[in-house]
Formats: structure tokens, C-alpha cells, sequence
């Protein structure tokens, strides 16, 4: 996809899949990107903020029974709408998924058996959707209003834009009134057609190179408002050890500690994006958790020598939970147990506001 929707709008393919496993239909690539195309000409719906906030909670099957409901009796231009008209016009073109979809109206037992259990159904969810819409509303108040007008003006650096939940907080920011600065390993296309935005191409994996690029782009730390530093990379495959190893460590750590050693004397707050991870071993991380360790620690100590220093820049860590990004390995638990990109996005930016260390 060489596109980038609105945080709103966006679809991934696991959420694409989970649709496709509630409607009955079988996943395929090629309607998941016409499904894309379609999307970014469709994208410029207003919703209010109630409506963001509901676009952007996981896509699990119990939500889908309410979110489907909900959107198709009160916003009927809420994004997921048109995901789903989208979804089911593209299966229909296509043979099998058509016929399953016929199967299910064939023969006149069938049909009011069919009728009767969808109408069961429907009762459940009307009965239920009172206490999900207070839950909803509750987590939305509580959990995910920001106040965006803080940012208006100032400049935003970030890392790990590419995908992940550095891509989810550059959706979330780039339509407002912000100047951001994203730091690629090449020249990303993507990101072209926003007029706000900075591409600076710099190898996080190579010692000092995103510092030689800021400076070699005329880019004075005192420009920088806010940073948030959230990319990373994690090895699964073990035969190259050594060599993984130095580049976990050089992306994870020591391009971090670069930067915040750049940044250090301004006025600005840099927000790293850590992990969990850092409080304990695993097997097969390639030096994973070691590099989030001593990231933390070297935040944590950074901080103390601010405050005693009496420097101006602040410094924040935020240490996630399992959050089902491309690096997650998914399963019942990390579903149960996990967050959105989104929802990570959504804390994360709720941090660099209140400065906090998370």
C-alpha cells in the first residue's frame, strides 16, 4: 500500500481478517488492498470524536457485534461502515465467498433457522449494548481525550514511523496543525504528500548517523519541540547472533542515547518508547530485552543528571505492556492481554503532554 489513511480510517490486515472470519468470508490480499484504494478515496468523512475513538478500539468479534449495530442505526458515515459494505461487495465478486453467501438463504428450513438465530442474536446485543456503550463512554472520557491544540505549532521529531506504533502516532498527529520531522532509513513515498512533514533518511543501525543527518539537514535541536523515539528492531532468527546483536543494541540503545545527548541542552521533551521486556530474560530475543534494559536505566539515570544539572529538557520512558504490533507473536493470550497500536499510539501522546515517565 503506498498510501497512508487517517488513523480512522486505517485498516490492518489482522483486523481485515477478523472481519472476514465474522462475516464468513475468506481473507485474500488482493481485495485487502482494492479495500485500501477504496479507503483513501472515501477518507475524508468528518466523524466526531466519539466516533474516532470507536474506530480505533480492537476489531475482536465481541466488539464487532455492537460496533456493526451501534454505527449502522447512529453513524451511518462511521469508517467502519464503509469498511464493511467495501468487504463484503469485494467477496461478493468472487465465486466461493459469493456461494457461502447465497448458502446461507438456501431452502426454506435453513432460511428460518437462519432468521431466527440472527433474530436471538440481534436481542442479545440490544440487550447488552447499554452496558458496552457506558464502558465505552467511561474509557473514552477517562482513557483517551487529548487535547491536541497543545501541539499547535510546535515540532515533532519521530522514530519508527515506518510501521508499528511509531506509524500509528504519526496518524494520529499529522492532520493537526504540527511540523513533524521522521527519521527513515530511506526516503519513504508515503509520507510525500503531507506538507507538514520532513523526511530525513538516516541508518539508526549505524553509529552516529542520525546525528550526522539532523546536522547535515540544518536541523538545530532548539527547533525541536517534542520528540518521540519508538523504533526498534527485533530479531527472531538466531544463526547471525553476533551481528544482531550489535544492531539491536545500536537501533534500541545507543541511537537513542545519541540523540538525547544531542538534545539534552534545549528546551524541548524527548519521549523514549521502551518495553516491559526490560525487567526479565526470554529466550531467542537476540539481546531484544538487554537493549530495552539498558535504555530504561539509562533514561532513568539521564533524568536524575537533568534535575541535578538544573538543564531544561526533560526526558520521559514509556515501557508498554504486549502490544500487537508485527513484532508480537499472537495468540489467545497477547489478544486478551494486549493492546491496539492505536490505543499504544493514543497513551504515548497523553504522556509527551503530561511529560511523564510512564
Amino acid at each position: 500500500m503506498n498510501t497512508i489513511l487517517p488513523i480512522e480510517w486505517d485498516l490492518e490486515y489482522k483486523e481485515y481478517e477478523k472481519i472476514c472470519k465474522k462475516l464468513g468470508l475468506t481473507p485474500n490480499l488482493d481485495y485487502f488492498k482494492a479495500l485500501q484504494n477504496y479507503l483513501s478515496q472515501e477518507c475524508n468523512e468528518k466523524i466526531t470524536k466519539f466516533s474516532r475513538y470507536l474506530s480505533l478500539i480492537s476489531k475482536t468479534s465481541f466488539n464487532l457485534q455492537f460496533l456493526d449495530l451501534f454505527t449502522r442505526i447512529f453513524i451511518s458515515n462511521h469508517p467502519l461502515r464503509y469498511q464493511l459494505n467495501a468487504i463484503i461487495a469485494l467477496h461478493e465478486c468472487d465465486y466461493l465467498d459469493s456461494k457461502k453467501i447465497n448458502l446461507i438463504y438456501r431452502g426454506k428450513v435453513k432460511m428460518f433457522f437462519n432468521i431466527f438465530s440472527t433474530s436471538i442474536k440481534l436481542l442479545l446485543v440490544l440487550l447488552i449494548m447499554p452496558f458496552w456503550l457506558i464502558f465505552m463512554y467511561f474509557n473514552y472520557f477517562i482513557k483517551f481525550g487529548i487535547n491536541f491544540k497543545l501541539f499547535k505549532g510546535k515540532t515533532i521529531l519521530l522514530t519508527g514511523v515506518s510501521s508499528g506504533i511509531g506509524l500509528s502516532i504519526f496518524k494520529m498527529l499529522v492532520s493537526k496543525d504540527i511540523n513533524i520531522i521522521i527519521i527513515t532509513r530511506k526516503k519513504d513515498e508515503r509520507f510525500a504528500k503531507f506538507n507538514n512533514v520532513r523526511n530525513i533518511v538516516a541508518d539508526l543501525s549505524k553509529d552516529s548517523e542520525l546525528i550526522h543527518s539532523l546536522n547535515q539537514n540544518n536541523i538545530n535541536p532548539n527547533e525541536i519541540d517534542y520528540s518521540i523515539l519508538s523504533a526498534g528492531v527485533k530479531y527472531k532468527d538466531s544463526s547471525n547472533f553476533y551481528k544482531n546483536l550489535v544492531d539491536t543494541m545500536q537501533v534500541n540503545f545507543l541511537t537513542n542515547a545519541q540523540y538525547c545527548d544531542w538534545i539534552k541542552h534545549t528546551n524541548s521533551h524527548t519521549l523514549v518508547i521502551s518495553s516491559i521486556g526490560r525487567y526479565h530474560g526470554m529466550h531467542n530475543n537476540n539481546g531484544y530485552n538487554s537493549s530495552k534494559s539498558a535504555l530504561s536505566i539509562f533514561i532513568e539515570s539521564l533524568i536524575l543528571d537533568q534535575q541535578k544539572e538544573q538543564n531544561l529538557a526533560t526526558f520521559g520512558v514509556v515501557e508498554p505492556g504486549i502490544v500487537l504490533t508485527e513484532m508480537t507473536k499472537t495468540n489467545f493470550f497477547s489478544y486478551l492481554f494486549g493492546v491496539t497500536k492505536q490505543n499504544a499510539a493514543n497513551k504515548i501522546i497523553k504522556s509527551l503532554i503530561k511529560k511523564d515517565k510512564t
